[in-house]
């Protein structure tokens, strides 16, 4: 579906007070288009309409036309520079959304670099699940091969043992 007529259907959803799948829409268009303001303001919007003061102003906080008090509540309640920085959910260019945001998000990820000491990027480094080892694989092959030669033997029992049997 469109961005225009998902975030249609997720005004239509917060005036018809579903906030809960407005929220969820919204999210969805923010990760999508994480530099159109507009979607994060609507976003803020319906945290705002839930009383979520520190969602608001963290939905808003790119914004030109902030509530300072939502802004204050966000930062409150989010611990430390880099959690602040990911809670974004920023991706691309900095300057993509316009020279307020731009300063915004310069801000936050400078503070959080001085908080590290070193470079920090606005998507959070997850360590990648470690596969298996090229050991464990070759032993988890070798066993379901033992496994195959174990069954195929006891078919072959069973067929003799029925056979004999029956004569």
């Amino acid at each position: 579906m469109p961005a225009d007529q998902t975030l249609a259907r997720a005004r239509a959803e917060l005036a018809a007070g579903d906030t809960a799948r407005a929220r969820q829409r919204l999210r969805g268009l923010v990760s999508s288009y994480p530099h159109r303001l507009g979607i994060r303001a609507e976003l803020a919007a319906a945290y705002r309409a839930e009383g979520d003061v520190a969602q608001a102003g963290r939905w808003s906080f790119l914004c030109h036309d902030r509530d300072e008090a939502e802004a204050e509540a966000f930062l409150r309640a989010t611990t430390g520079p880099v959690p602040r920085m990911r809670a974004m959910r920023w991706a691309g260019p900095e300057d993509a959304a316009g020279r307020w945001a731009q300063e915004r998000l310069v801000e936050l990820r400078t503070t959080a670099e001085i908080a590290t000491g070193g470079q920090v990027t606005w998507r959070a480094d997850r360590p990648r699940p470690a596969g298996p080892s090229r050991m464990a694989s070759l032993l988890g092959t070798a066993g379901c091969f033992v496994l195959a030669v174990v069954l195929v033997a006891l078919v072959v029992i069973g067929v003799v043992t029925v056979v004999r049997w029956i004569w």
